[in-house]
């Protein structure tokens, strides 16, 4: 009997700056896992996510300075519907385990990145919390089915942010 294979629903996202909008909030409402690419300066943001999603994953950015932060690997590799994620929250902070993931999750730059390279998905979900180069704050949800992943970008309007 052949075993079937469920979506997984990924909410991913980075550099929130200890900003949550509800919108953010109603799209991660039923995900599988929510990955969190750093600069989360804010506690009371994973504790909103942890209630979202128990399977919640993150990583310290160079803004976090909250006593989690420093219990927390600033790479954080796990495997997902049989896929293998790196996440980290600089993507120069890949290192040697680059060759040993299929997808890297990262953020830091603010600036929206789905790109495949020598066969890895390279993917950076944008800011939630202070987009740059006027770009719109974003952010992802990812379904994963057969190994096979879909993003779907979720693009704020700057008024989402500043509530």
């Amino acid at each position: 009997m052949k075993k079937e294979n469920k979506k997984i629903r990924v909410g991913v996202l980075s550099d929130t700056h200890g900003i949550l909008p509800d919108k953010v909030v109603e799209h991660l409402q039923g995900c599988d896992y929510i990955l969190h690419a750093g600069d989360v300066t804010s506690d009371w943001i994973l504790d909103k996510l942890r209630r979202i999603c128990r399977q919640l994953i993150v990583v310290p950015g160079n803004c976090d300075y909250d006593p989690w932060a420093f219990s927390v690997n600033h790479r954080q590799f796990f495997e997902i519907g049989g896929l293998k994620f790196l996440m980290v929250h600089d993507a120069w902070d890949v290192g040697s385990m680059l060759t040993r993931a299929d997808v890297i999750v990262h953020g830091h730059t603010h600036v929206w990145q789905n790109e495949e390279r020598n066969g890895r998905l390279w993917f950076n979900p944008g800011s939630v919390g202070r987009p740059r180069y006027g770009a719109p704050p974003t952010f992802a949800i990812m379904e994963i089915e057969n190994k096979q992943i879909s993003v779907e970008q979720i693009v704020l309007d700057m008024e989402d942010i500043y509530y």
